[in-house]
């Protein structure tokens, strides 16, 4: 009976000892998605991120506005300060390309309409981007794009 026992109980115990010792693993010797562990030589995406403007062309946006970028896997969407936009986009590498801006038509203050106007002018003209940390930077002829990661108030 008992050496009967130990033969039902070896496999259980294997089982037991293999889930231990993978759920015991440090975190930082898990591979990352896909299998692979991290590559710093990995293309960057934009695809799944959300950012908020902090500058533009050097300055600051306006005081009681928000500027937002949200990329999916093909298109930026978000809020120029005053109306909702889209745009495809492309990216080659570091390279960033920006379809046509479509928008909304929201009656804005002038200021912040020609911010907004000024906004989709430059991202209409991004050639490529860089993230560092929770720092986006759109780099364009008419000037840099700065964003900073957006964060999202959690519902209540």
């Amino acid at each position: 009976w008992l050496r009967g026992r130990r033969l039902f109980c070896a496999p259980l115990l294997a089982i037991s000892l293999a889930t231990l010792s993978v759920a015991c693993t440090p975190l930082e010797d898990i591979p990352a998605s896909g299998g692979e562990g991290e590559n710093p030589e990995a293309p960057m995406t934009l695809a799944g991120t959300a950012w908020t403007l902090s500058s533009y062309n050097q300055q600051p946006i306006l005081m009681d506005t928000e500027i937002t970028a949200e990329f999916s896997a093909e298109q930026v969407n978000g809020s120029g300060g005053c109306n909702g936009y889209f745009a495809s986009y492309t990216v080659m590498g570091e390279q960033l390309s920006v379809g046509d801006i479509g928008a909304t038509k929201i009656a804005c203050p002038g200021g912040i309409l020609a911010q907004e106007n000024d906004y989709f002018e430059v991202l209409a003209q991004a050639e490529g981007f860089e993230i560092e940390g929770d720092v986006l930077t759109i780099t364009t002829p008419a000037g840099d794009l700065v964003y900073r990661v957006l964060l999202v108030a959690a519902a209540e």
